[in-house]
């Protein structure tokens, strides 16, 4: 039995670039509404609706538990989980409080 290498390969690579695409799409998507961004901010030409429906499924498989008060737990291990935590860390960081110590030199 032959093995060809060639068209082995470039079905691979195919695939692949296939796949990050696809990813990049829908973490597009989660970025706009993590970002909370303006509606005339958004690329609507970087996703489609099978990206919105893909991410909304992925962010309801991330819900481990929802109170009758409408609280959700996520799922720390999730990915989008994991995004999610990094931007509220991130905007924390931007809104605090800036300190300026006092320069040792009087010129300053």
């Amino acid at each position: 039995m032959n093995f060809d290498f060639e068209y082995f390969n470039n079905q691979i690579e195919s695939q692949k670039i296939e796949i990050v695409n696809k990813h990049q799409s829908a973490n597009y998507v989660l970025m706009v509404l993590i970002n909370g961004l303006p509606i005339d901010q958004i690329n609507y030409e970087a996703f489609d609706e099978d990206d919105v429906i893909d991410t909304y499924l992925s962010l309801d498989e991330a819900i481990t538990n929802e109170s009758i008060e409408g609280e959700i737990t996520l799922d720390p291990n999730h990915s989008y989980t994991r995004m999610i935590a990094l931007r509220s860390k991130i905007y924390e960081m931007e809104n605090l409080e800036k300190f300026r110590p006092p320069s040792p030199f009087s010129f300053l």
